[in-house]
């Protein structure tokens, strides 16, 4: 390990720590048989009645899920040709648990996937193997009802929110977890590709993360939490007219540094019901290297540009939620979040805040279905973009519930760049980007079974040009069963 790298580890952890005495990711635990876990994603909900046989004396459990996603896609290039998408996905996921000892655990996990994606003008079928996560956890190596830990391998990283992120890595990572404390600090570099029939992308290599969380609950149902990621990009960068291989091409290296943090809480009013809030505020800063590239042949290219530019940029994200005893007990929520621009392209410096690009942006207002929370359709990163949000929930039967949401998105600085799933560009000249109304609609009536059924319009604003109150829409149909 390089000693940049230690620095940058000390750096961030200083970073998260001075502030205030806070701590890390909340962790939840399961029991299954003598076995308790640490599962970074609260998304895995596995059954209590997994199926377990002996293996030296010690239990083996065998568990995982089944999920098919069907998709459509409409008009995202709003444009007057047939550019509608459908896509197919099965899942199986399998993970097999293992207590080598009550303190040493393993976990193993394979994903085979099949996935379809039929257009237009094309039609294409491909068939994976993805390596999960693949650790061994050492915990309590000092005893106490404390949890001090060390896990090794691919694991998840996950927070409540996924604003920073939610990812599995290659990673080291040591916890600390008390009822009102806990800290995690990871050391991470993916050393393979996620598929195993596919090399790990040339963007993708060399490199380094260090990644701090902190959480503190200050007050009972109130906490605050630290975060801090550094990015450390050690690949070789060449220069203007170097020639490499195709698959070589790599347009940005970075080190950047991450830095935030999140309030969030729940509480009682009296007459009207329970509010639940998160404040979330982060700021990026670094230096990056930009690089284009031409074809010289088919298997040739060549750098023809080489910018160096710092990096600092900032963005939050504030949010509420009641849950009113209203009848029919509907929740409403409404948030606002940006992302800041760069209102001067041409200087040294880019101001836009970029996500970490292991987030998600992906979590629960009042039901029991986690949404993108940004738009299901749009998508977009919190960059250079304002976006103001408002929801009505409702709970259904027993555990299943329905929200709809609004989406209202503007551009800080007008600009012909917009990370989303669109597939068309801005103007530069207008900054209101559109409406967009998502319906999410979650059933989980079974002990094993979940169902989830997205739809999604999006209404093009003028920075679209003469596609303004053009319309693009999004349906998604999941179905998991966990075993």
């Amino acid at each position: 390990m390089s000693n940049p790298l230690i620095l940058a580890a000390c750096r961030a952890l200083l970073l998260a720590l001075m502030p205030l005495p806070v701590l890390a990711q909340d962790t939840q635990q399961t029991n299954t048989g003598n076995s308790q876990i640490i599962i970074s994603n609260p998304d895995d909900s596995r059954p209590d009645d997994q199926f377990t046989i002996q293996v030296f004396g010690r239990d083996l459990i065998i568990g995982g899920e089944y999920e098919i996603r069907a998709e459509q896609r409409g008009n995202y290039a709003l444009s007057d040709t047939d550019n509608d998408r459908e896509k197919y996905r099965q899942k199986l996921e399998l993970e097999f648990r293992y207590d080598i000892s009550s303190q040493v655990k393993a976990l193993l996990e394979t994903k085979l996937i099949s996935s379809a994606d039929h257009r237009a003008d094309q039609r294409s079928h491909l068939d994976t193997l993805e390596r999960g996560e693949s650790w061994l956890d050492i915990s309590r190596p000092l005893g106490g009802k404390n949890t001090l830990g060390l896990r090794i391998g691919r694991q998840n990283f996950a927070e409540e929110r996924e604003w920073w992120w939610d990812e599995d890595l290659d990673a080291v990572r040591l916890y600390y977890a008390s009822p009102q404390l806990s800290l995690e600090l990871g050391l991470a570099e993916e050393l393979a590709g996620k598929a195993t029939n596919q090399p790990l992308p040339e963007n993708k290599k060399d490199i380094q993360r260090v990644l701090a969380h902190l959480t503190w609950e200050y007050s009972k149902g109130h906490k605050l939490e630290l975060f801090s990621l550094y990015h450390d990009d050690r690949s070789s960068t060449p220069e203007v007219g170097d020639q490499l291989a195709a698959d070589k091409e790599d347009t940005s290296d970075a080190r950047l540094l991450w830095y935030g943090i999140r309030a969030r809480g729940k509480d009682k009013i009296n007459g009207l019901g329970k509010i639940h809030y998160w404040v979330d505020l982060g700021a990026v800063k670094g230096k990056e290297d930009l690089l284009d590239f031409d074809d010289i042949s088919t298997r040739r290219i060549e750098v023809t540009d080489a910018v160096r530019q710092n990096v600092k940029g900032s963005a939050f994200d504030i949010g509420v939620t009641l849950k009113s005893k209203l009848p029919g007990r509907p929740s409403f929520t409404l948030s606002f979040a940006q992302g800041s621009g760069d209102s001067n392209p041409d200087d040294d410096t880019d101001h836009a805040f970029r996500q970490t690009g292991l987030n998600d942006n992906n979590s629960k207002f009042s039901g029991v279905d986690s949404f993108r929370y940004y738009g299901e359709l749009l998508r977009p990163q919190l960059s250079n973009i304002r976006i103001s949000t408002a929801s009505l929930g409702y709970p259904l039967f027993h555990d299943s519930s329905i929200e709809i949401l609004y989406h209202r998105y503007h551009q800080v600085d007008a600009s012909d760049q917009l990370s989303s799933r669109l597939r068309i560009k801005p103007d530069g000249l207008q900054t209101h980007l559109g409406d967009e109304i998502d319906i999410v609609l979650g059933l989980e009536e079974w002990k094993k079974l979940e169902l989830e059924l997205v739809g999604s319009v999006f209404r093009a604003g003028d920075a679209f040009a003469d596609r303004e109150g053009d319309l693009s829409y999004f349906i998604n149909l999941k179905v998991n069963y966990n075993f």
